[in-house]
């Protein structure tokens, strides 16, 4: 029972750390450095919808921050081309899924603007949904 506790102590310290992800975020040539922080074992945010903690420094030292309400098994932040940040997030089992949400940088609003999120849900069948209005990653 005293390694069983120890070790759930230890997965919900580790689930609480940040994640460093690297990558050209803003579309410039400078790397940029995302912190991600789950925020879903924290007593303080467990009522409200904010799952997750975002900070990016910007190789040109600007820094933007914002939350975002997810809350899946797994998320995982990428940058797959200059100038986007994706997040990848998964369910398994009879109600599982898998989900792309992409966004772009748009230097007039100086954050990230939802370009589509794409969903997957067990039996392989795919959604997409294309915002008709300009959706900033920070408003959410």
């Amino acid at each position: 029972l005293f390694s069983i506790i120890v070790l759930l102590q230890t997965t919900l310290i580790f689930s609480q750390e940040e994640k460093k992800v690297v990558g050209f975020f803003d579309g410039d040539n400078l790397t940029d450095t995302l912190y991600a922080k789950d925020l879903r074992f924290i007593d303080e945010f467990r009522d409200k919808d904010i799952s997750y903690s975002f900070k990016i420094f910007l190789g040109n030292g600007k820094k933007q921050e914002f939350n975002l309400p997810l809350g899946y098994e797994s998320v995982q932040i990428s940058s797959p081309k200059k100038g986007y940040l994706e997040i990848y997030q998964w369910k398994t089992g009879s109600q599982g899924f898998e989900q792309y949400e992409t966004y772009k940088f748009n230097s007039e609003y100086d954050t990230w603007i939802l370009q589509k999120i794409v969903t997957e849900n067990s039996e392989g069948k795919e959604k997409i949904y294309v915002p008709e209005q300009a959706i900033r990653i920070d408003k959410n």
